[in-house]
């Protein structure tokens, strides 16, 4: 590089080498430093390239299995369908007609249809209710919004590909640990064979209401500490069921149980092996204080099983695109690195640790430890993945015009940013806890030290209006804390953040 030919800028005004320069007849020199800024640019450029390559493959691929936008019409069906919109007949809320929890028969001593609002349950006995009525009542609803598809219940929060049949209340489509397929069964001769013996050992189908609130029952019974009750044995030779006493005592210990580990169950609707899966969490508010009460939630994921080999051929380019900027990076960081003192040092340095090597690792980890977590948590993680590159995908692209002006601001100004984010996130910290002392103890955004500080955060970004909330309850500390962030946080502290990045 430094006997590279760079024209004028290396030879004197008669086209010679400079005196002091001279070498072997036909040796041009250059000058070091245009040299060394055309390596780290040319060097720059490609791992650019090959990090680019490497997040876009990465992209496509959950892009691909996460199928959001397949799934969102699927989700928009449940929502109809959790509302009983798809029921015939005039309906009530569960909530709203007190006989709807006397009896389990999907209908009030009136006649109307019920349905039980899964996120509006604060009961214990409600959410009883709904495990015992609500869900055949759901699946039903279900089944007539999207006929043509296969719907499953199950208890376990685990990806699917490591359940069986026997880990769900019922399922329409076929399940077996260790598989990416789903194919649909036969519902008319699984149901008959298991409502000739029914058992918790294997499932029926989800489009007879009446069998999944029978395989239900068994399921709360099995929960009993009596657990020869889930035997076929238990149930009455008159009606083929378990009493109501019995069912009743199952879905309490069973929802007790759910509770303690905050996930209640989930349901599974796949169109054409395309997934989205519902899921019904619950949690105590305080089970020592008030052991009747609970705080429900959904949460929601989708994902595709029916391209696996094209997922697969992703999955490998994913791969070797990875390994391929990792070798890249090494190379980088031994032809730059001297001594094993300063490849240490290098490995040591802020970016390193919490960009470079994690924009490798989190992604590996993630994809080989995919099956033990649950799909909502994987599409978190995913999703954080995903931003984690990007923000390195930005870095490296300050070799380029577009990000070239923003890098290389927020570099020169990183040691002033982190010295005033120390002070702002301690001015922020303060506010946020004053303003859980002022209004915690009755005001839902305040009820923690966490939803403080991401509303002071707010403050401290956009500027903060008067709560209306805080305003009807405590006057004074609603004006106190509007005039504080606002002239502190906004006009002071956050003029800061712009003129250290300016």
């Amino acid at each position: 590089s430094l006997r590279r030919a760079r024209g004028e800028e290396a030879c004197g005004s008669l086209g010679r080498p400079p005196r002091l320069l001279r070498g072997r007849v036909g040796d041009v020199f250059v000058a070091l430093r245009p040299a060394l800024y055309d390596l780290n640019q040319s060097e720059g450029v490609k791992g650019f390239v090959l990090f680019v390559l490497y997040f876009c493959l990465y992209f496509v691929l959950q892009a691909m299995r996460i199928d959001a936008a397949w799934g969102r019409s699927t989700l928009q069906w449940f929502d109809e369908a959790s509302h009983g919109l798809s029921l015939d007949g005039p309906l009530v809320s569960a909530l709203n007609e007190p006989s709807c929890a006397g009896h389990w028969r999907g209908a009030s001593d009136a006649g109307e249809l019920c349905f039980w609002p899964f996120t509006l349950l604060t009961q214990v006995e409600q959410v009883v209710d709904f495990v015992g009525a609500g869900i055949p009542q759901l699946v039903s609803s279900v089944s007539r919004v999207c006929p043509r598809c296969d719907i499953a219940i199950t208890p376990s929060a685990a990806d699917l590909r490591l359940l069986n049949l026997t880990s769900f209340v019922c399922t329409s489509f076929d399940s077996s640990a260790g598989t990416d397929s789903y194919p649909s069964r036969d519902c008319a001769a699984e149901n008959k064979i298991w409502a000739s013996k029914p058992s918790i050992e294997s499932a029926p189908c989800c489009d007879d209401a009446r069998l999944v609130r029978l395989s239900l029952e068994l399921m709360g019974i099995a929960s009993l500490p009596d657990a020869h009750f889930a035997d076929s044995a238990s149930l009455s030779a008159a009606k083929g069921r378990p009493s109501e006493e019995l069912a009743r005592a199952g879905a309490r210990a069973f929802v007790s149980d759910a509770i303690d580990r905050k996930y209640v169950v989930q349901m599974v609707i796949s169109r054409a092996e395309r997934m989205v899966g519902a899921e019904f969490h619950a949690e105590w508010v305080s089970r020592e204080w008030a052991p009747g009460v609970v705080k429900t939630r959904l949460a929601f994921w989708t994902y595709r099983f029916d391209n696996t080999a094209t997922q697969q051929t992703l999955v490998r380019l994913t791969a070797l695109a990875g390994v391929i900027c990792v070798a890249h990076e090494l190379v980088r960081l031994w032809t730059h690195c001297p001594s094993k003192q300063a490849v240490a040092w290098r490995l040591a340095t802020p970016y390193m640790l919490l960009v470079t090597i994690p924009s490798f690792v989190l992604p590996a980890v993630a994809e080989l430890y995919q099956r033990p977590m649950s799909f909502s948590s994987w599409l978190l993680w995913v999703s954080a993945n995903e931003l984690l590159m990007f923000v390195r995908c930005f870095h490296e692209g300050h070799v380029l015009p577009p990000f070239k002006v923003i890098v290389l601001a927020l570099s020169n100004a990183t040691g002033q940013l982190a010295s005033f984010g120390v002070g702002m996130l301690a001015a922020i910290a303060v506010l946020a806890a004053v303003c859980t002392q002022l209004f915690g103890a009755w005001h839902p955004g305040y009820a923690s030290f966490g939803g403080a500080f991401t509303r002071v955060f707010t403050s401290f970004t956009v500027g903060a209006e008067i709560d209306e909330v805080a305003m009807a309850v405590d006057p004074a500390g609603a004006i106190l804390v509007h005039y504080v962030t606002n002239l502190f946080l906004t006009l002071i502290v956050s003029q800061f953040f712009i003129a250290i990045v300016v």
